[in-house]
């Protein structure tokens, strides 16, 4: 699965004007295609109520306060609290960075970036949301009843996301039996198309 295929929307909060840019650059390249990129992160609420972000990117410090603070700023919003957050940091500080992690819901990307990097970053602050998505499906669901310990934490491993548009059609007959879904979020229609033969 690659980011492209996500529709993923991103919102960037850091005062650094070039690592922004990189940054957005390297994400374009990936395939995404929605970015918002704003300096103040007491600005963020505003665009997080009206508009919904898979990731918000963090960056290590602001002109009047630290990444923990903007951290704390955004997750004091009942709305917010459940956002997987990514660290983009220049730091070499160890303390820092576990500081950081330590506050929970945070995966770290190191700077300078690279793309390759960058896909690895997102894919793993989102897989750490999927995990918990899928653990609490499977507490949840009859249908993993009879599922063995081994094979539930297999599929936690190599189950990922996929963001559909409304319409989009997901599978149709004909498809190879490879995989199968699991609706999280959302409702999806059934659709069979039964030609009946008058005589």
């Amino acid at each position: 699965m690659k980011l492209k295929d996500l529709g993923l929307s991103i919102l960037i909060l850091d005062t650094d004007a070039k690592k922004n840019q990189e940054l957005s650059t390297s994400l374009n390249n990936l395939g995404v295609e929605k970015i918002r990129v704003l300096p103040d992160f007491n600005a963020a609420e505003e665009y997080l109520q009206k508009e919904k972000y898979h990731i918000v990117i963090i960056g290590d410090d602001f002109s009047d306060a630290s990444a923990k603070d903007a951290l704390h700023f955004l997750q004091k919003h009942s709305n917010l609290k459940k956002m997987p957050y990514l660290l983009h940091t220049s730091s070499k500080d160890a303390a820092f960075i576990r500081e950081i992690v330590s506050e929970g819901k945070v995966s770290v990307l190191a700077y300078p970036t690279f793309p390759q990097n960058v896909e690895r970053a997102v894919m793993n602050c989102l897989r750490s949301e999927e995990s918990k998505e899928f653990a609490k499906l499977i507490k949840e669901s009859d249908f993993f009843d009879e599922f063995t310990g081994v094979e539930l934490q297999t599929l936690l491993k190599v189950g990922s996301s996929r963001f559909f548009h409304a319409g989009e059609e997901i599978i149709s007959k004909g498809d190879p039996a490879d995989c199968f879904y699991v609706l999280l979020k959302g409702k999806l229609a059934i659709l069979i198309n039964v030609k009946k033969t008058i005589k």
